[in-house]
């Protein structure tokens, strides 16, 4: 693309910026940052959405929009622009057409059928109008703010929606449910004029029409005057089975009004609904007591919560939502929150299953055969899909769009799909092998926890001139001192479904594999069943879990309260004190058609990635190393459209050897040469074999080079940046304990409700070679005083600094050194002396407006601890706060931690 095109498309952006500064109003309530750089939504945090411990998974704001207008957000935020009018480099945001340069590899190469390099040459021609769409074949449209989710919240009652058109589009429109209606004008990254709300639920739908083709996304907005609940309900497990009892437990964050205004803590409710919003039962009352029979972990936490039990008769979604009622100055109302959904699905049985696998088994070893055996691919992909369709499983089936591969729809509602592809081809190959597990630091990502998965790496480096560039990431980002990244890898059928789900929890994602497009023609009613939100093609991208019928759940297995004892690939939910269940996902993703049944592996459908990411990704950078993974922008858009500041894909068939090599140079000028995202991604290199290119979606300022500590107070309301261990979470609120600073603070415990580990919170970051002092304020709460001053019951709470220069401990605290002097009468003696056992550490201790488990909580003041770290200046450490229980695990301590600084 040129450099006038470039500025051009900057300027126009930061133009749209700066028009919406100009309207919108005040920051979101959760408290998440909502600076001009942000997301599509506010960032969300490093949620366990499956262990013990209800308080540490509530998607914390990622749906909710507080300001009055709030003016396209993640589309437009993301561009400055330089003095004089030029922008600087990186500034132009969307994907970059390649279109204009064909490079070395010389022009448009159509290849023949049956040779190795595939597809033929679809990419954009150079006179593409990128004000009408981003490059791709499809017309696609989805609305990306105030966020890319269905449901979210509004306090205030004028709106505008913002988002991106893949394709070109002649005419673009929106309209409410309630008859209004109005033009957008026509721009790959768009955004509305203004939208009146009604109170309630609002239905906005917006339209993208391109001759007689059209399509839509829609959105619905709660409008609660001047009041916002702090995301949607947490309800676990999240998929349960037809007529199968299940106990849920359900939590809702709820902290005061706006001011002005109340929320009455007995109102709130949580009801069942239907999919338009309206009630259909009222399922239990949430209260905030620290009793276990609400299933409420801490009493007066701001995280209200309900245990329910259901057995549901017939597959459905079920919906739920929570009711109060909310006085804002003299108006009193009742205020609705979006809701979540829980899959109701029959089982996958292993026989089905078994049928399945072996008829796309045989199928796909014919086609092998076929080509094999001389015949042209394109005939023999023809075969397959006749052979397919003669079955009488199955309802429709097709070919991969103006590609390889086949897909079918069988009469049950299940989807499957064949890889293939030529070898080399990053679109198929055989199952995978056994595995094993300081520039612009404003668009930094928002946790130095790293994800690479290489599913098919040994396949990619055995073959000549090819490898895996998710390994070079997590080389690079492992071996890294600053900034230090906390790195998963994951390779071959260790790559599992469940890493694919939990992609919001980290900062930087490295995917390889195989992709394609798949689905084009299957009927939409088909698609519209399955609640696919695009309508044509489907981008699929192949993880490393292998298609085992063997593994099949036939029912609901229990776990311990350590979260352990479950299947591989399932994850446990506590539902009491001593134990919990068994989710399975993957039985419900199978049931949903949001995976895709493999010969050998699963295959990952934008539906899977939209369901199961509730929380908003922290700024971060997605790349997805496969065939096809940017064609339509089905799979993208649901990753930048929950918070990715940027998402690299393919536009075509790759081969490995061309993947390899372009994802190898951006890892590398991505981590170790400090670039952002446009600067290391070469969206003008063609692949000389099938015309493939790397392209960018979203903000190319993106970069990995912060190395400060990141959310050092806890203050976005999630343990974003932080790795937690046991018992570690965030909350707004201890009885009538509040923060010392901002609007939540962590804290970490001996294990309470239903958390039985004792708790940490840890990160590794470089302290700036200016900094020398490190604070932070702790508050320390205790079953174990007064009745066991002097004892063998000693809780223990330890701050501590580990780096190349050693340990420093900064706070090692205990019961014994809090206590009184006398050690609550047992042991008396003159304050200061050596005879005395307890108060080395003695401020005061007030009986606390709490209580857990046990009763009689007694809690120190604010304390604020400071420690010299110069012999760390400039270097890697890792913080680490945690708790140790010792004597017992009946009588529970709890450690509030805020504002923590360095100066």
């Amino acid at each position: 693309m040129s450099t006038q095109h470039l500025r051009r498309l900057g300027v126009h952006h930061a133009a749209l910026l700066l028009a919406a500064a100009a309207i919108a109003c005040s920051s979101t309530e959760d408290g998440a940052a909502d600076d001009a750089g942000g997301g599509a939504a506010d960032a969300g945090g490093e949620v366990d959405g499956t262990s013990g411990g209800g308080a540490d998974a509530v998607a914390g704001g990622d749906d909710t929009v507080s300001s009055d207008i709030v003016a396209g957000g993640d589309d437009v935020a993301q561009t400055d622009v330089a003095a004089g009018g030029d922008v600087a480099e990186g500034d132009a945001v969307e994907p970059v057409d390649a279109g204009e340069a064909d490079g070395a590899a010389g022009g448009d190469d159509a290849v023949e059928p049956g040779d190795a390099g595939g597809a033929p040459d679809t990419s954009a021609p150079e006179d593409i109008d990128e004000t009408k769409g981003l490059q791709s074949p499809e017309l696609l449209v989805k609305i990306l703010g105030p966020s890319g989710q269905d449901w979210i919240q509004s306090e205030g009652q004028k709106i505008q929606v913002s988002g991106v058109i893949f394709g070109q589009a002649d005419t673009l429109e929106w309209e409410t449910a309630a008859g209004a209606s109005g033009t957008i004008p026509v721009d790959a990254y768009w955004v509305s004029g203004i939208i009146d709300l009604q109170e309630g639920d609002n239905v906005i739908t917006v339209r993208a029409k391109n001759g007689s083709q059209t399509v839509e996304d829609s959105v619905r907005v709660v409008y609660n005057p001047l009041f916002s609940f702090e995301g949607k309900p947490d309800v676990r497990p999240d998929v349960v089975f037809v007529g199968e009892s299940t106990k849920f437990v359900t939590y809702m964050r709820v902290t005061a009004a706006a001011p002005g205004g109340t929320v009455d803590p007995n109102s709130l409710q949580l009801i069942e609904v239907d999919s338009n919003g309206n009630e259909i039962k009222v399922l239990g009352k949430l209260n905030d007591n620290g009793q276990g029979s609400s299933c409420d972990d801490i009493q007066q936490d701001g995280l209200f919560s309900v245990c329910f039990t259901e057995t549901p008769s017939s597959p459905k979604k079920m919906y739920v939502r929570v009711k109060a009622t909310v006085t804002i100055f003299d108006k009193t109302y009742t205020a609705y929150s979006a809701a979540s959904v829980v899959d109701v699905v029959p089982r996958f049985t292993s026989s089905e299953c078994n049928a399945i696998v072996g008829l796309q088994k045989q199928v796909k070893g014919d086609y092998i055969a076929a080509v094999n055996g001389g015949m042209q691919p394109t005939q023999a992909q023809a075969d397959a899909i006749a052979a397919l369709q003669a079955d009488a499983s199955v309802a429709e089936a097709g070919p991969a769009l103006d590609g390889h591969g086949v897909w079918v729809s069988y009469k049950s509602g299940r989807v499957g799909a064949l890889n293939l592809a030529p070898a080399g081809m990053r679109a198929g190959g055989s199952a995978p092998a056994d595995g094993a597990a300081a520039a612009l630091p404003t668009f930094s990502v928002g946790t130095r926890r790293a994800l690479a998965l290489a599913p098919f790496s040994s396949v990619f480096a055995a073959e000549p001139g090819a490898g895996d560039e998710a390994a070079v990431a997590a080389d690079l980002l492992g071996n890294q001192e600053c900034p230090p990244f906390q790195v998963d890898a994951m390779t071959g059928n260790q790559a599992l479904l469940q890493y694919y789900r939990d992609m919001t929890q980290y900062g930087l994602v490295a995917i390889t594999g195989h992709g394609d497009a798949y689905f084009k023609d299957m009927s939409v009613d088909a698609k519209k069943a399955l609640d696919w939100e695009h309508h044509g093609a489907q981008e699929v991208i192949w993880s490393g879990e292998p298609v085992d019928c063997g593994k099949i759940s036939s029912s609901t297995q229990t776990c311990s309260s350590n979260g352990t004892g479950c299947p591989a690939g399932q994850v446990c939910v506590q539902n009491s004190q001593s134990s919990g269940v068994c989710v399975d996902h993957t039985q419900g993703d199978i049931m949903t058609g949001r995976v895709v049944i493999g010969a050998d592996t699963y295959g990952i459908t934008p539906t899977m990635l939209k369901r199961h990411h509730k929380v908003a990704f922290p700024d971060s950078i997605v790349y997805l190393g496969a065939c096809r993974t940017l064609y339509n922008g089905s799979l993208a858009v649901q990753l930048y459209g929950n918070g990715a500041q940027a998402v690299v894909g393919y536009n075509e068939y790759v081969t490995n050897a061309f993947a390899f090599a372009q994802g190898d140079a951006f890892f590398k000028a991505l981590v170790t040469d400090t670039k952002s995202v446009i600067q290391a991604a070469d969206e003008l290199a063609k692949d000389g074999a099938t015309g493939g290119r790397m392209r960018i979606l979203g903000n190319g300022k993106a970069n990995v080079n912060n190395g400060s500590i990141i959310n050092p107070s806890w203050d976005e309301g999630e343990v974003t940046g932080w790795k937690r261990e046991g018992d570690g979470r965030v909350i707004s609120r201890l009885g009538s304990t509040i923060p010392v600073a901002g609007k939540f603070m962590g804290i970490i415990s001996t294990g309470l409700g239903f958390t039985t580990q004792s708790g940490s919170l840890e990160q590794p970051f470089c302290i700036d070679a200016s900094k020398t002092e490190l604070c932070f304020f702790w508050r320390y709460y205790s079953e174990e005083f007064l009745e066991w001053c002097g004892s063998q019951f000693m809780d223990r709470f330890t701050a501590e600094v580990k780096g190349d220069a050693g340990k420093l401990t900064v706070t090692d605290v205990w019961v014994d050194q809090l206590c009184p002097y006398d050690c609550g009468g047992k042991n008396p003696c003159d304050p200061g002396s050596p005879s005395c056992k307890c108060g080395q550490q003695w401020k005061t201790l007030t009986a606390s407006d709490v209580s857990f488990d046990q009763g009689g909580v007694y809690m120190t003041p604010w304390q604020k601890d400071c420690a010299d770290v110069s012999p760390f200046a400039g270097k890697r450490v890792d913080l680490r706060f945690f708790n140790t229980d010792v004597g017992d695990s009946i009588y529970d301590t709890a450690v509030l931690i805020d504002e923590v600084t360095l100066k």
